[in-house]
């Protein structure tokens, strides 16, 4: 089982972020870097679909979405963690349209490549906290109605991609 705790947490920081992660034995530094806001829960991805629900304040992924079975593993995941209106940072290991999109359609608040500098990241998750600290009810909706129209976009690029190929 890949479940990892990194427990930095001082006064006043939030109760905790979880990283989901296709690469577990890989994530140590970046668990290390998000424990700055509080406890960081490392979990598997195949691990994540099914071991006990966490509810963190913040969830950030660093899996493959080229592949489809990684791509609904992750939706599992975020619905069995991801508390309403949690913001979900998704890390991409490849920044094309098509993985945006996707990250997008599963529901991320922020995506940003796998390798960004750590300031862009600590910058990002600072301000998705403040963001939550305001508790504007109309973000929820926004991204909720983002993910709706990503997921329509990703139907569109499918059916687009499967014309060209002469696929029906």
């Amino acid at each position: 089982s890949h479940v990892l705790r990194y427990d930095d947490a001082g006064p006043g920081k939030p109760a905790g972020m979880l990283l989901i992660t296709d690469r577990p034995d890989e994530s140590r530094d970046l668990a290390r870097r998000l424990a700055l806001w509080g406890p960081c829960t490392v979990v598997g991805l195949e691990q994540a679909t099914d071991g006990p629900v966490t509810q963190p304040t913040i969830v950030v992924s660093d899996a493959d979405l080229g592949q489809r079975r990684s791509v609904e593993a992750m939706r599992v995941a975020l619905a069995r963690h991801r508390s309403r209106g949690a913001p979900y940072i998704c890390l991409l290991r490849d920044m094309t349209a098509r993985s945006t999109i996707q990250a997008r359609a599963i529901g991320a608040t922020e995506v940003l490549p796998a390798d960004a500098a750590c300031s862009l990241l600590l910058q990002t998750v600072s301000q998705l906290l403040r963001e939550e600290d305001g508790g504007d009810p109309a973000r929820g909706t926004a991204a909720f109605t983002r993910a709706h129209l990503a997921t329509a976009a990703v139907s569109l690029a499918d059916m687009l991609e499967s014309a060209s190929a002469g696929k029906p």
